[in-house]
């Protein structure tokens, strides 16, 4: 047998690269450890971890922390991870708002920006105010460009990931087919990483949230919209063409109310955000009273998902009404995903759980009636502990992500 000698070069370096991330990521999740208990968690060689060990702390990637104990001679030297080596940018494009924040490595945030935005302004605008909120950021956070690894955004989808390119986000006016990723990149001259909003929040709590240490999870968030985040052996399933994880356009009802997307009865049409708000004027104009009706006329079109959770913490029943029948639809939604997927987990969050946390309860009374019993039993339905900030932390966390998967950025300075 004839061996091609010019693989073994790249083999090399491919098993430098996989055996340097995998010391980091021990460090950064099991810090802080000995080069020895390095060794004896990874299997490589002693002489292998004070290579890389060496590498990585020539660079400032990781630090000595103090020394741990010793059943003879000297104490062993402890490494833990330096979060603060390398910085990243998150950007979260919602319907009203543009959100952006720089965090470091363990996505504790340095600066934060908001810019409201008009959903009919038009891509061009909307595009000049994710700028605006980024450059707005840096300036506050005082850092150089060297300093910020990469930049991480999440849009409404669908989204081609590898594209970078948002196909279609039926709320905003003309927002179809932006190659938004390399329009950023372009701008800033860092890695940029594009994301459907759903998916970045399921990588959020994969990496900073309630899936941490888990294996198969879905994400569902429920804001304006609906979306999921499919999580299989640790990383988001996109399925063909990106289309995984719409989990607001399965259709309940096929004679129900018209979707944003153009079908009828999705489950967003009944469980969203907009659904919700749509809900109470309809209630309102059937002539439902409440003492809130004054309150909710008054505001018209500015009434939002935070008046209407707002008006039900406080007592008024449509409001608290109209939220019981959006979940016990969405349970209906859920008890299709579980039996579809059966995961580990079933992840709620998004505005509507964060800002009327009674959702929780009564989607898992609803999706209980609905679930064999085998399934439920085993599945956990458990809340988002990133809470309303899960899309933009994972648009941060995808980059992270990147940066560990690719450790030889760490030390190259340019990211692939």
């Amino acid at each position: 047998m004839i061996l091609d000698l010019s693989t073994f070069p790249a083999n090399s370096n491919l098993m430098k690269q996989l055996n340097r991330s995998q010391v980091l990521n021990l460090i950064r999740n099991q810090g802080p450890v000995s080069k020895v208990q390095i060794a004896e968690v990874t299997k490589l060689t002693f002489p292998a971890v004070v290579n890389i060990i060496t590498e990585l702390s020539q660079r400032g990637i990781i630090t000595e922390s103090g020394y741990g104990h010793s059943v003879g001679g000297r104490k062993p030297v402890l490494l833990k991870f330096n979060p603060n080596f390398k910085y990243v940018i998150a950007v979260e494009l919602e319907l009203h708002h543009v959100k952006a924040m720089i965090v470091n490595l363990d996505a504790e945030p340095v600066a934060k920006g908001d810019i409201k935005i008009d959903p009919d302004s038009g891509s061009s605008t909307i595009l000049n105010q994710v700028y605006k909120v980024i450059d707005e950021i840096i300036e506050v956070s005082g850092l150089s460009m060297d300093q910020i690894y990469g930049i991480g955004i999440c849009s409404p989808g669908p989204v081609d990931h590898n594209q970078g390119v948002v196909l279609n986000a039926p709320m905003l006016k003309d927002w179809n087919n932006i190659p938004l990723r390399d329009m950023v990149a372009q701008r800033y001259g860092i890695l940029t990483l594009l994301e459907k909003d759903a998916n970045a929040a399921a990588i959020g709590e994969l990496w900073f949230g309630a899936a941490k240490g888990k294996e198969n999870v879905v994400n569902l968030i429920v804001n304006y919209g609906i979306g999921g985040g499919i999580i299989i052996d640790r990383r988001i399933y996109r399925g063909f063409y990106k289309g995984a994880g719409e989990i607001g356009h399965l259709t309940i009802n096929m004679d129900g109310p018209q979707c944003s997307c153009g079908n009828q009865g999705c489950l967003e049409a009944y469980s969203s955000g907009v659904a919700i708000v749509r809900k109470i004027k309809e209630e309102l104009q059937r002539g439902v009273e409440t003492p809130y009706k004054e309150k909710y006329e008054q505001l018209g079109d500015e009434l939002t998902l935070k008046c209407v959770t707002d008006a039900a913490l406080d007592g008024d029943y449509l409001a608290i009404n109209v939220i019981k029948d959006s979940a016990r639809i969405l349970a209906v939604g859920i008890a299709n995903t579980i039996h579809y997927f059966s995961p580990e987990s079933i992840i709620l969050g998004g505005k509507l759980f964060a800002y009327y946390p009674k959702t929780l309860e009564i989607v898992k009374q609803h999706v209980k009636e609905r679930v064999l019993d085998y399934f439920y039993d085993k599945i956990s339905i458990i809340p988002s502990e990133l809470g309303d900030n899960a899309d933009i932390i994972g648009a941060a966390s995808m980059v992270i992500e990147h940066l560990f998967d690719y450790s030889e950025q760490l030390l190259s300075g340019d990211p692939a």
